[in-house]
């Protein structure tokens, strides 16, 4: 059964926090930080079955996008690194990280 949910680009945009973004005359990086700014709580106020935090994970890195989660989303797949979330204590990361050398062998 798919998750997917079909939504117009009307429907995602009349859920937008801020519809039309500002023109930037100026650009610096405070302009281009608030303007990153919108853009994420316009990914954020659109709902979507992906996650509580609507399109977010589109506009940010995962590791980025990992902060905001309060259970993460951990990949079952092997990954580069390793995923540690901020509440492991040494013990546990050791574990994680045995297990995903282990898994990388595989």
């Amino acid at each position: 059964m798919s998750t997917y949910v079909s939504k117009s680009v009307a429907d995602m945009k009349a859920s937008f926090q801020y519809p039309i973004l500002p023109l930037i005359a100026d650009v610096n990086i405070d302009t281009l930080m608030d303007t990153i700014k919108l853009i994420n709580r316009n990914a954020r106020s659109v709902k979507s079955r992906c996650g509580n935090f609507g399109y977010l994970f589109l506009t940010m890195s995962a590791e980025a996008y990992r902060t905001y989660e309060q259970d993460p989303v951990l990949p079952t797949a092997p990954t580069d690194i390793p995923i540690f979330t901020s509440d492991m204590d040494a013990g546990e990361r050791a574990t994680v990280k045995m297990s995903w050398e282990q898994n990388k062998m595989e």
